[in-house]
C-alpha cells in the first residue's frame, strides 16, 4: 500500500529534469519520506542534436505531473518556480540521486513559499488518492485515518517530513482510533509480495514472519508503519 502521507517531492510530482531519474514509490501509509523523494523520469526527450536540456523545457512537463496529483496548477507553478532556483546551476540531463542535499532544499523552500496555495480539499484529496489506490476495500480505513490525523495535524503537516515526532504521534494515534477498518488481507497480500520478491522458495518464512508480526501488531499497524518489528519475538526462527 503507497503511502497516504506524501512528502511535498512526492506531491509535486516533478523534477523531470533529470533524464535518467526514475520514481521509486512509497510502500506503506507509514509517512516514510525517502521512499518518495526519488523524482520521477523527465518526459521531455532530449534534444536530437546532442545539447543539454534547459530549465523552460522543464517547465510543462514539470507543472503537468505536479497538476495531475495535486490538482493545483498555482501549487505547481509555485513549485517550478521554487526548483528552478534550487537546480538552476545544475546539470539537467544528469540523473538526481535520492540522497541529493538539494531535494531537501527544494522540499523546505517549497514548503514554506507554496503551502498556502493548496487547500485542505486539495490535500485531502491526495490523501486519499495515496491511500486508496483504486481499492475500495480501503475506503474506511482511508478516510477514518484522514479525520483521526487532523484532530491533531495541520494540512500544512501532510505536506512537510512526515517522520517528525509530532506526526509519528499522530500515526499511533490513528491506528488505535481507526483499527478493524482495514481488511487484514490487504497488508498481509503486500507483505508477502514484498517478502518473497517473486521467489516461491520465500513463501513459507515470509508467512511465518507474517504470522509472528500479525500476532502482535493489528493489520493497521502494520500498514501505517507504527509496529516495531524488531520487537518480536522469535523472527529468526522463521529462516531456518
Amino acid at each position: 500500500m503507497r503511502s497516504p502521507l506524501l512528502p511535498l517531492l512526492a506531491l509535486l510530482a516533478a523534477v523531470p529534469a533529470c533524464a535518467s531519474g526514475s520514481s521509486a514509490p512509497p510502500e506503506t501509509p507509514s509517512g516514510s519520506a525517502s521512499e518518495a523523494t526519488s523524482p520521477p523520469a523527465s518526459s521531455e526527450p532530449a534534444p536530437s542534436d546532442g545539447s543539454k536540456p534547459t530549465m523552460e523545457s522543464q517547465r510543462e512537463p514539470f507543472v503537468q505531473g505536479c497538476v495531475a496529483r495535486t490538482h493545483s496548477a498555482e501549487y505547481c507553478e509555485c513549485g517550478f518556480q521554487q526548483f528552478s532556483e534550487v537546480f538552476k546551476d545544475a546539470d539537467l540531463s544528469q540523473k538526481l540521486e535520492p540522497e541529493d542535499p538539494r531535494l531537501e532544499t527544494l522540499r523546505d523552500k517549497t514548503l514554506a513559499a507554496c503551502a498556502g496555495k493548496l487547500n485542505e480539499g486539495q490535500v485531502k484529496a491526495n490523501f486519499l488518492d495515496g491511500c486508496i489506490e483504486k481499492d475500495d476495500r480501503k475506503n474506511a480505513y482511508c478516510n477514518c485515518s484522514w479525520q483521526a490525523l487532523r484532530k491533531t495535524l495541520a494540512v500544512t503537516d501532510f505536506l512537510g517530513d512526515v517522520e517528525q515526532p509530532h506526526f509519528v504521534e499522530a500515526k499511533k494515534k490513528m491506528v488505535v482510533t481507526c483499527k478493524g477498518k482495514l481488511p487484514v488481507e490487504i497488508p498481509k497480500s503486500e507483505f508477502m509480495a514484498a517478502c518473497s520478491k517473486g521467489d516461491a522458495a520465500r513463501d513459507k518464512p515470509c508467512a511465518c514472519l507474517w504470522k509472528k508480526i500479525k500476532a502482535k501488531y493489528s493489520a493497521e499497524e502494520i500498514a501505517a508503519g507504527t509496529a516495531d518489528v524488531s520487537s518480536v519475538p522469535g523472527l529468526a526462527e522463521c529462516n531456518k
